[in-house]
């Protein structure tokens, strides 16, 4: 795993150096009953309730604006709700894996090139997701990545104006100027920063709060444990891709 190697990147904290699984979800740390205890905490419920509020209002919005590309530039009061509260929730998530990670003092302000920074752990800019809600928006097996700009990010400095997502833009201009909502709050930055908040529920949490099954290990001999069936994401399939790969069933290979 790479780490943030720049200039301007604080210490690590000692607290979880080499205790990542704590922070994001790993695969090769096949801990059960953590990652169980970890999405059925308070804290988990209450992240999975906001993102599922944000995703109410996405779906809702479909009585109005019909999810197709040739209204990606529509705009809607609804959409600004949308983009607003999925990125606090970003945000939210990336402060507190940020502390997390690095020893800063607890005034320090962050922003969004120190989030962004977090790709050196979470590696979202190859991550894509698919949607059957989306299909017709998206057309011809085309996926949703909203950290995309970060491909072009060599992981060694610190990212630049040019790797903040459009969606981050449209975001800030949003929230500082409410009239910017005629011009940025489209269909299009809902969908990208939905999905941004999806993507970093799923890298901290895992499979088991927002979409998939909630595995629970039970310790008995030859069991594996209990799956447990949870509210999962109506907009967003279960599987995440990695970029330009294509699911076996429409590139005839496996995956």
């Amino acid at each position: 795993m790479r780490t943030i190697q720049h200039s301007t990147t604080p210490r690590r904290n000692p607290e979880y150096n080499g205790k990542e699984h704590e922070v994001f979800f790993m695969k090769s740390v096949s801990d059960k009953e953590y990652y169980y205890q970890k999405n059925t905490s308070p804290d988990a419920v209450v992240i999975a309730n906001t993102y599922f509020s944000i995703e109410e209002i996405f779906v809702e919005s479909f009585q109005y604006v019909t999810p197709i590309l040739a209204n990606k530039d529509t705009t809607s009061a609804r959409y600004g709700t949308i983009i607003r509260e999925s990125c606090n929730l970003y945000e939210l998530l990336c402060r507190k894996a940020y502390r997390q990670l690095f020893e800063i003092p607890p005034k320090k302000l962050l922003k969004i090139k120190d989030f962004l920074s977090l790709e050196s752990f979470f590696n979202l800019s190859k991550e894509e997701l698919r949607s059957s809600t989306l299909h017709t928006y998206l057309g011809d097996n085309k996926r949703v990545n909203p950290f995309e700009a970060l491909l072009s990010w060599d992981q060694t400095t610190r990212p630049l104006d040019t790797h903040i997502p459009r969606w981050w833009t449209s975001y800030n201009k949003i929230k500082h100027d409410p009239e910017n909502l005629t011009k940025h709050a489209t269909l299009d930055t809902a969908v990208f920063s939905m999905a941004a908040a999806f993507l970093v529920i799923r890298k901290i949490y895992g499979d088991g709060l927002i979409s998939g099954d909630l595995e629970k290990p039970v310790i008995e001999k030859n069991s594996t444990g209990h799956l447990y069936p949870i509210r999962t994401s109506r907009v967003f399939i279960r599987a995440i891709y990695k970029r330009g790969k294509l699911p076996s069933a429409l590139s005839g290979k496996p995956n």
